[in-house]
């Protein structure tokens, strides 16, 4: 299974099996840390996500979307605090603090106002209905989005946070795609198939090798 590019540009005279061999060995030799950390996520069970577990991840998702991935983790200190170290049924009874103290390190009311609303629907459902929430959701994952900030492209990235086997079409995974006239999925499934890696792996391969610049 081999596709090539028609365009001319620094990576059209190559298959994509290729591209993506040179973006794993780059990935490899500078961030090998990261495919641990891949792996590590591939490895959960989602029937074992509890409450607290789940509001991490979700909150995590909220807040990366659409702001750099540096400024979350540098506030992720002041995150958990505002938020109760992830406590849903705390937060549920301390709201108004909690988004207070939100609004000070990252002031975005909406997703502000999404992660105090799923504090509250996580203290209200039991951890039962939880679990079959994710089980569904790795099967029909548009589940996701009747989470407040839950969308299209993070739908994706909560599932991935979930164990879940899929990548998340953001805008360097769709570039690559684009180049090689594919979509996102087809891509990754294309190379999962021919690599034996799951289609996580493969789609973090190809993104940080394209947020570095290895691709172009």
């Amino acid at each position: 299974m081999v596709y090539v590019l028609t365009s001319v540009n620094s990576i059209s005279r190559r298959t994509l099996l290729d591209v993506f061999h040179d973006a794993e060995r780059f990935v490899k030799t500078r961030y090998p840390g990261e495919l641990t950390e891949v792996q590590r996520f591939l490895d959960i069970n989602p029937e074992h996500i509890g409450k607290t577990d789940f509001f991490i991840q979700y909150t995590h998702v909220v807040y990366c979307s659409g702001f750099k991935y540096s400024v979350v983790v540098k506030n992720w200190d002041q995150i958990a605090e505002a938020w109760c170290d992830f406590d849903p049924y705390k937060v549920a009874e301390n709201i108004d603090t909690c988004k207070e103290k939100a609004s000070k390190i990252i002031n975005h009311k909406g997703k502000i106002k999404a992660i105090a609303n799923t504090a509250q629907w996580l203290s209200k459902v039991s951890g039962t209905y939880l679990t079959q929430f994710i089980l569904d959701a790795q099967k029909k994952i548009d589940l996701f989005k009747r989470l407040d900030y839950i969308g299209d492209v993070t739908k994706y990235h909560l599932g991935i946070c979930m164990g879940f086997d899929v990548i998340k079409p953001d805008v360097h995974i769709q570039r690559i795609a684009d180049h090689f006239n594919m979509a996102p999925f087809k891509m990754c499934e294309a190379l999962s198939q021919e690599t034996g890696h799951p289609k996580r792996v493969v789609d973090a391969i190809l993104w940080r090798a394209s947020e570095q610049g290895v691709l172009k």
